[in-house]
């Protein structure tokens, strides 16, 4: 008896001694935001983010060695000196070419400072929601316009600046900054605004963070699980909400409302929306209802989501939490009408008296599954069968769904994403039966500029992305379906963490922009 005892209080002791701190681990008090504007620490990110931007724009350098540079970079930063410590703790990060914003949730789903005790007026989320409105009315650059991205980590992540996380989603911030300088050389349409340049548009990150272990184990995968969940319907909601009407005030929204938007209002605000692993769960359950009501819009109008598109990365939630969505969309034409198709006739539609020309219906929301990832695809089936087996399911095909993560569900399948045989042609989709439609949104090639116009000697990598609809009566999938399933080769993405690799970011990148530039030019067509 007293040696199991000994046993148990030396179980719990190890426990206790790997628990996961509660946070908050950023700080959004004025002093702090204070010390992290200074000299010191405008020096210190932009030596980070060099280090960060040279590995997530070399495609020589494969997942091991991205790794070995995350482990390293990790050691550099725990380094800092005490006196720069402030520039990794405070919730507002000003870079050269971005800012980033924290927003951390605790496993209750509060915000986490608030619930700390902190006044709602010095809180993260508080800042943010101030910060975004000042952004847009600074009296000394009113043309300004926001990239605004907001990334929600995966298991094992949190705020630190050394978690591999959050400097992952730097590369992905600093690769939409860069490219957006070249788009204003280089955008092929005329702005909402009506002017013949292009604005500038600043990228604005926004990490929404939650506590991504309990304790330092493997073990922890169902605690923290059910702690995603609960924080899908926590004060989360606040931030997105706000997030959401935000983007829908100063945006080319292309849902119904965009008609009624004034020629200054419109084109603003851009806003892509990522979740990774356990981090789309949260995402996803908390913008359900968003995109369920963006795909039943009328008939004369594109769908719509949150933002200008939502992309989950090797999600880590159950299949059948997709399928009411799935099921919505595949449906949606027998009761509103087909999705737009580039049919090159005028809808039976009017805006201002004005027919609408058709255009293609780029997707609201886009997963991308790597066909590498062990983690969704060997042992997070074993772990639901495991965790669930007294759950009901009326079919086979109910059951696979509700032990197999929603990127290998093969119903849900649209597109498989691979290296391009033909090494350096063009990525352009299949030749495809006469009367099926299609459309590839992905340039001639993928251009890696350390200043505007570079271009490396390593920039080519055309990708080949495939219409395959799923195993599941493929017939049924309707043209132009707003809810993209993508099987990634591993080529491309090698497992689970590997989203910020070249090829992906560029792809996150190209799909935002096709979304936004959808909605600008929508926008523009309906006024003429």
């Amino acid at each position: 008896m007293a040696l199991l005892r000994q046993t148990s209080l030396l179980a719990i002791g190890f426990l206790l001694a790997g628990c996961a701190p509660s946070g908050p681990l950023r700080k959004a008090d004025p002093e702090t935001l204070v010390q992290s504007s200074g000299d010191n620490c405008k020096a210190l990110y932009a030596s980070t983010d060099d280090d960060i931007y040279r590995a997530a724009t070399n495609f020589q350098l494969g997942n091991d060695g991205r790794k070995q540079f995350l482990d390293a970079e990790k050691k550099k930063i725990l380094a800092t000196p005490e006196v720069e410590r402030p520039c990794w703790e405070t919730a507002f990060e000003h870079h050269g070419t971005y800012d980033l914003f924290y927003a951390e949730f605790d496993d209750q789903g509060d915000a986490t400072d608030v619930a700390k005790g902190a006044p709602y007026e010095t809180s993260e989320l508080h800042l943010i929601e101030a910060a975004l409105s000042d952004m847009l009315d600074r009296k000394d650059d009113p043309e300004t316009g926001l990239n605004i991205v907001v990334f929600t980590h995966g298991w094992h992540g949190n705020p630190r600046a050394d978690n591999s996380y959050s400097m992952e989603f730097k590369s992905i911030l600093q690769d939409i900054s860069r490219r957006e300088e070249i788009l204003r050389v280089k955008r092929q349409f005329k702005p909402a605004s009506g002017k013949n340049e292009s604005k500038p548009y600043r990228t604005v990150g926004i990490e929404i963070a939650w506590r991504g272990d309990s304790f330092d184990t493997y073990l922890n995968v169902w605690d923290r699980k059910l702690a995603a969940q609960t924080i899908s319907n926590g004060a989360v909601q606040e931030l997105f909400a706000f997030l959401n009407q935000f983007y829908r005030d100063h945006s080319c929204d292309s849902a119904e409302h965009g008609t009624a938007l004034s020629q200054d209002a419109c084109g603003d605000v851009h806003m892509l929306a990522i979740g990774h692993s356990f981090g789309a769960l949260i995402t996803f359950r908390a913008l359900v209802p968003r995109l369920e009501s963006g795909i039943n819009v009328g008939p004369c109008y594109h769908a719509y989501g949150f933002g200008d598109i939502t992309i989950l990365l090797n999600p880590a939630f159950e299949g059948e939490r997709y399928r009411a969505l799935f099921n919505d969309a595949v449906h949606r034409p027998l009761l509103k009408g087909d999705y737009y198709g580039d049919n090159g006739a005028p809808q039976q539609c009017e805006s201002a008296g004005t027919a609408i020309r058709a255009s293609p219906q780029i997707p609201t929301l886009v997963t991308l599954q790597s066909e590498g990832d062990w983690a969704t695809g060997n042992a997070f089936p074993i772990f639901l069968r495991l965790t669930t087996p007294f759950a009901q399911t009326l079919s086979d095909e109910e059951e696979y769904e509700k032990n197999h993560a929603i990127g290998w569900v093969p119903a849900f399948q649209t597109h498989t994403l691979a290296i391009n045989p033909a090494v350096g042609a063009k990525d352009s989709c299949p030749q495809l039966p006469s009367g099926t439609k299609a459309f590839c949104p992905f340039e001639d090639t993928y251009v890696r500029t350390d200043e505007v116009g570079t271009k490396s000697a390593n920039a080519r990598s055309p990708l080949l992305l495939t219409l395959a609809p799923g195993a599941s009566k493929p017939s049924q999938l309707p043209d132009y379906l707003p809810l993209w399933s993508v099987a990634v080769n591993s080529e491309i993405m090698y497992d689970h963490d590997d989203f910020w690799n070249p090829h992906i970011v560029r792809l996150i990148d190209l799909l935002f922009e096709d979304a936004y530039e959808q909605s600008e030019r929508l926008h523009g067509r309906r006024r003429q």
